[in-house]
């Protein structure tokens, strides 16, 4: 096994990220579903779990239609064979009464299926919260 840990990000990686927040802001929940793995886990919000592709569609397309926006900046990835565990500052808009962002440091877990794209198992965006 592999194991990488640089700061260059691979494309195919990078890609996952830049295709996700693409789908998020038109809004294409399906094309972010596919994203996830069959049983994937996102934690939309502390102690608010999604399972499953469906679950997290849903959770997706609940906060765009409150109006939710995001943003991710790269902080650091791992990557030992198929799997990777990478970690984002987001900063998401839109989802708090008063209007005001909420910066908050991402863990996500991907797995390379065996078509070579990488699909998140494990999605937490307040894992260091």
């Amino acid at each position: 096994m592999t194991t990488t840990t640089t700061t260059t990000w691979p494309d195919d990686l990078a890609d996952a990220f830049r295709s996700f927040e693409r789908h998020f802001a038109a809004g294409d929940f399906d094309a972010i579903a596919e994203q996830y793995g069959p049983d994937a886990v996102l934690v939309w919000a502390p102690g608010e779990r999604a399972e499953g592709r469906a679950a997290i569609r849903a959770a997706f397309e609940a906060a765009h239609a409150r109006g939710a926006g995001l943003t991710m900046e790269p902080r650091a990835f791992h990557i030992a064979g198929d799997l990777a565990v990478t970690s984002f500052v987001i900063t998401f808009t839109g989802m708090t009464p008063d209007g005001s962002p909420v910066v908050t440091t991402s863990t996500e877990v991907l797995r390379r299926g065996t078509d070579g794209r990488w699909r998140f198992e494990v999605d937490d965006p307040f894992f260091s919260a």
